[in-house]
Parts: C-alpha cells; sequence; structure tokens
C-alpha cells in the first residue's frame, strides 16, 4: 500500500497550497501599501510613502526637504522672522520622511524577493529537492525584514499609533498621525509572522509523517536504517 502524508485531514500538498496561497496575499498587502497615497497626516496634510498627497511644490520628499531647508537658511541668516520655526519643522519633517522613505524601500523590496524564495521552496520542498530548513530561514528573513520597514517607517517619520498632536511652532519635528499605508504595512508584517507559524507547524508535521516511513535518505534525516521498501514508500508520500 502507497504511504500518504496527511497533515490533519488534508493531503500535505493541498496545505502547501494553501499557504503559498496566504504568502500571495501578505505579498498583495505589501504592495498595496506601496501604492496607497497616504501613509500619515497632520491637521491638514496629507503624506503618502515618496511624496505628499495634499499639492505639494515639489514632487518628492527630497525636493522638498532642500526648498524648506534653504529656506530655513535663509530666514535665519537675514531675518529674525518667527516663521523660521516653522520652517525648521518643515526641514525635519521632510528629512524624516526622505529617510523614512529609503529605508521602508529597501526592506520591502527585500521582502519581496525573501517571498518569492520562501514560495520556491516551498514547490521544491514539496518535489523533494531542497529542504523544509531552507523554507524555514527565509520565512523568518521575510518575516523579520517586513517587520523591520514598518517599525523603521514609523520611527525615523516620527509617526504616532495613538495620538495626533498639531504642527508644532517651536522648530521640534512634527509628530504624524498614521493612516492606511501604515496600517497596511503592519498588516501584511503580521500577516507574515501568522503564515510563518502556521509554516512551522505544517512542517514539523510533514517531518512527523516522513519519519514514519523511517527514510533517512530524504532532507529530514529520521534515524533508522532504510529499506528499498520505504523508499519507495517516501517517493511514492510525495509523488502521488
Amino acid at each position: 500500500m502507497k504511504a500518504r502524508i496527511f497533515i490533519g485531514p488534508y493531503d500535505h500538498r493541498c496545505v502547501w497550497i494553501a499557504i503559498i496561497i496566504l504568502l500571495l496575499g501578505a505579498l498583495s498587502l505589501l504592495i498595496g501599501s506601496i501604492f496607497t497615497p497616504i501613509w500619515a497626516t497632520t491637521t491638514k496634510n496629507e503624506f503618502g510613502l515618496y511624496t505628499c498627497n495634499t499639492p505639494c511644490s515639489k514632487d518628492n520628499y527630497k525636493d522638498l526637504k532642500t526648498l524648506v531647508c534653504s529656506q530655513e537658511l535663509f530666514i535665519q541668516e537675514y531675518s529674525e522672522d518667527e516663521s523660521i520655526y516653522l520652517y525648521q519643522s518643515g526641514c525635519l519633517l521632510f528629512k524624516n520622511l526622505e529617510s523614512a522613505f529609503y529605508l521602508y524601500s529597501i526592506f520591502a523590496t527585500a521582502t519581496g524577493i525573501f517571498t518569492t524564495i520562501w514560495i520556491f521552496s516551498i514547490i521544491t520542498f514539496c518535489s523533494r529537492r531542497i529542504t523544509y530548513y531552507c523554507g524555514l530561514f527565509f520565512s523568518l528573513l521575510t518575516f523579520i525584514s517586513q517587520a523591520s520597514g514598518s517599525a523603521l517607517w514609523i520611527i525615523f517619520s516620527n509617526t504616532s499609533l495613538t495620538k495626533c498632536p498639531d504642527f508644532p511652532d517651536d522648530g521640534t519635528a512634527p509628530v504624524l498621525c498614521e493612516s492606511t499605508g501604515v496600517r497596511l504595512s503592519l498588516a501584511s508584517g503580521i500577516f507574515y509572522g501568522l503564515i510563518f507559524i502556521g509554516y512551522v507547524l505544517v512542517g514539523r508535521s510533514a517531518k512527523k509523517g516522513l519519519s514514519a516511513v523511517n527514510d533517512d535518505t530524504n532532507y529530514f534525516k529520521p534515524s533508522g536504517v532504510v529499506s528499498p521498501d520505504n523508499d519507495k514508500n517516501v517517493r511514492n508520500a510525495w509523488d502521488e
């Protein structure tokens, strides 16, 4: 009789397909966050990942930072106008948003790459060409990358998840209010974390299934003596 591997009441291949679909869902949340026009707000303005959503004089945070910070220096050198504090806050705002954008871009790109490798490892794992532990490594990297990117954007942009104070008039960095982009980014990170936990549990269950047929030539390497019948049963378990 051919050996088959079940995870709960389901064939192992159905479970791996479900995990791949969930991974694509988490990746969709990540992509959605990138293209969401509003990441944070103040009482009068809305800011996206790359540039402000409300009308701005420049197309990106780098140019906005240069413009506002140069105005701050001009007023500071040639005028005693109290509006210098407004420009100082604006300069810090766009510096923070520019740094947050670069950091999130790096980690989001890494997350996309790690997700692709993770999915590929699941497919090759089912065909016995790669180890479960390789997928485990990249699943952990995926979660850490997305969680780090979200956290660093919030920290560097000085965004609050709870309170929304008014724009400062003392030259300090403004505190922004989180919006849709932040929520999608955090949701993607949480989703990746839950999938990672599921992947670990499913992999351990599959490992027990393979151990039951006692084949130490496969990548899990359970203890025991290998026989031709056992090796045939394992191949049947994966290939049928």
